[in-house]
């Protein structure tokens, strides 16, 4: 079934910033997608969180990270949201920024949210990182603002997260 894609809404960072907030989420779409691209201010590959609708319960995940030379699956975890990917934080070896996709089907439904994450951060040296996740939501709430928040620093100048509604027709 074909879907079609349509951009809500683009954040792009002009002054660092510690939260990227996308509020009054329309409700007139099948699934939503997020693309990221960004980097972090603070030191080493950092994570970041994402919140549905404020809240800071009932996400679980199960992820999957590797470095270039090894892989771990990881048990499942929370933070403060759920981790969502990797990025690099501006140092003297980064050259570009850490790039992640979220797909969200069915984010209006009255029934738990199953979503999942790709996320890739090349250092410019001889590690690069990947993270992926299937994820879960245990709410039975339309999805209307989703927030994101670095675990140290924050979101660099020129990162940017676009929110996109799909429909499938």
């Amino acid at each position: 079934m074909p879907s079609t894609f349509e951009l809500i809404q683009t954040i792009n960072v002009a002054t660092a910033q510690a939260n990227l907030d996308f509020t009054s989420i329309p409700q007139t779409f099948t699934d939503l997608a997020l693309k990221v691209s960004a980097t972090g201010t603070g030191s080493g590959i950092q994570d970041y969180y994402l919140q549905f609708n404020g809240a800071t319960t009932n996400m679980s995940y199960i992820p999957i990270r590797g470095n270039g030379s090894t892989g771990t699956l990881e048990s499942s975890g929370y933070g403060s949201g759920t981790a969502f990917g990797d990025i690099n934080y501006l140092g003297t070896d980064v050259v570009m920024p850490s790039n992640d996709f979220i797909y969200i089907p069915n984010y209006t439904s009255a029934n738990y949210k199953i979503f999942w994450t790709e996320s890739g951060a090349d250092r410019n040296t001889t590690t690069a990182y990947f993270f992926a996740a299937g994820m879960m939501w245990s709410d039975t709430a339309a999805i209307n603002r989703i927030k994101f928040s670095m675990s140290a620093g924050n979101f660099a100048q020129y990162s940017t997260v676009s929110l996109y509604g799909i429909k499938n027709s």
